[in-house]
């Protein structure tokens, strides 16, 4: 990946890089992608503006996993850990964090902002299902060690 130089790609400067995220997320399958990507170099481009995906990574999916279309692709990626309605009627968006230290920043700040666009996202699909939506709110629940934090309304959407 580093080779193909797809990392340079990537306009925005906050998310991972190609080189790396591939790696993660598709382990040897990640072969197959930069191939696809070799071949049309369309394929290296994000398919859409707030959710971190490639157009190689939908043609790998509908190929391997049955996926037809583009809620399919995303109904099998959840990003939202949990959701929870407060008394007052908001619904809130949890994402928890757990980090055997705070070496690295902790939980907290593991929520970056590719995270918070990814749950965003997650959000706007999940609230297509109301006429009328409710407040929201999200809230960050970080596990440092042995120490748990709720951090309520982490971030603004």
């Amino acid at each position: 990946a580093r080779l193909m130089r797809l990392d340079d790609l990537r306009e925005r400067p906050d998310v991972e890089p190609l080189s790396e995220r591939l790696w993660r997320r598709y382990g040897r399958r990640a072969f197959q992608m930069l191939d696809l990507i070799e071949q049309d170099p369309s394929m290296g481009v994000d398919v859409m503006d707030n959710a971190d995906y490639l157009r190689v990574e939908l043609h790998m999916a509908a190929r391997t996993e049955m996926v037809t279309k583009l809620e399919d692709f995303m109904r099998r990626r959840p990003k939202i850990d949990l959701v929870v309605r407060e008394r007052d009627g908001t619904l809130v968006f949890v994402e928890v964090r757990a980090r055997r230290s705070d070496a690295h920043g902790g939980a907290a700040a593991s929520v970056g902002a590719a995270k918070r666009r990814a749950l965003v996202f997650a959000a706007q699909h999940y609230l297509l299902r109301y006429a009328n939506p409710p407040p929201c709110r999200f809230d960050v629940v970080a596990i440092d060690g042995g120490h748990i934090e709720w951090l309520r309304g982490a971030f603004e959407a």
